[in-house]
């Protein structure tokens, strides 16, 4: 009887014991909508208080542009606006430190927004900054 509820006891915690299986499956196809694209460009820049503003406009087929400014938010940046213009563009300030260092934050964040919208939305990534779009590399 002792030995049943040892087994009984112990049974949770040999499921623990047990390797699990941590393979990524980086060859899974992820399905994308062959209507929904997303691009993204750095629009325009210039200096103002000592920081230097950079524009991004996201143009989008089969998905609302607006969702763009979800995306767009990344450490580094302040003074963040987002509205989408007449052309239903969605148009995304922010400023950043002035030199490389500024500029290389501002490539990372719209690369991550750029792809991080097309994975979650199923949309295929078009133009620069769409290299491993699923993985966020």
């Amino acid at each position: 009887m002792k030995l049943s509820a040892l087994i009984i006891l112990a049974s949770p915690l040999l499921a623990f014991a047990a390797p699990a299986n941590t393979a990524v499956a980086n060859d899974v196809a992820i399905a994308r909508d062959d209507r929904c694209e997303i691009d993204a460009w750095r629009d325009s820049n210039w200096s103002k208080g000592g920081l230097q503003r950079y524009r991004v406009k996201f143009r989008t087929k089969g998905v609302d542009a607006k969702k763009a400014c979800d995306y767009y938010k990344c450490h580094g940046m302040s003074w963040r606006q987002c509205w989408v213009d007449e052309n239903g563009d969605a148009i995304a300030d922010g400023n950043y430190a002035k030199g490389p260092g500024g500029l290389t934050a501002h490539k990372s964040c719209m690369k991550f927004a750029k792809q991080a919208f097309a994975a979650q939305n199923s949309c295929h990534c078009v133009g620069d900054f769409c290299k491993g779009a699923t993985k966020f590399d």
